[in-house]
């Protein structure tokens, strides 16, 4: 019995590396470290290009800056894990937002929309999904007067969220749709407010 056991002890002594599997694993671990902060730098890249664009007021106007920028984020919310991909996915909303307040057109609402609810159902657990509702149902309710869906949607995000910041504006922001009023913020995001107020 002796034997049985002193025979692996001798083969590590013998063998001239550590065994296998420590070398990869500490490989990976250093690779996913320098990814991670890789898809950091990109994630800040894009958001100051977002932030320069948004402030642009010619360049802000151009339709193909807005759908670039939207594609560069997906595609690191594709090449991403944990909060830097749904960071990511957010700023992609963020820009379909942005983009459907610059060309008012209804598609582009639509997948603003659609962007939110996918980030809100994908990622349930992550701070940005009260964040997306609220979005969402802003759109809904004060862009696009579709009040009972954007109640709904705020409805689900009290529900689902009770303690988070965007709870707070959701109570604010249902009770201007209860009352059919245009909140501040709202009426400054949306230009055709204005002309109305």
């Amino acid at each position: 019995m002796r034997i049985f056991l002193v025979l692996p002890l001798l083969a590590l002594l013998a063998a001239p590396t550590l065994p296998a599997w420590s070398a990869p694993a500490r490989t990976a671990a250093v690779k996913t470290a320098a990814q991670t902060a890789k898809e950091t730098e990109s994630l800040q890249a894009l958001q100051r290009r977002f932030e320069a664009l948004d402030a642009d007021a010619k360049r802000g106007l151009l339709r193909e800056h807005w759908l670039r920028l939207i594609a560069d984020c997906a595609a690191l919310a594709a090449a991403s894990k944990g909060e830097t991909q749904v960071q990511a996915a957010f700023l992609a909303a963020r820009g379909r937002e942005e983009l459907s307040n610059r060309s008012h057109s209804g598609a582009d609402r639509r997948q603003a929309i659609a962007a939110y609810a996918d980030l809100a159902g994908t990622y349930p657990r992550s701070a940005l999904a009260p964040r997306s509702l609220y979005r969402q149902a802003r759109l809904l309710g004060v862009i696009l007067g579709r009040v009972k869906e954007a109640d709904a949607v705020l409805e689900a995000l009290l529900r689902r969220y009770p303690q988070s910041r965007a709870a707070g504006e959701a109570k604010a922001l249902r009770a201007a749709l209860a009352a059919g009023a245009k909140t501040p913020a709202a009426a400054k995001a949306d230009p055709q407010a204005k002309k109305t107020a």
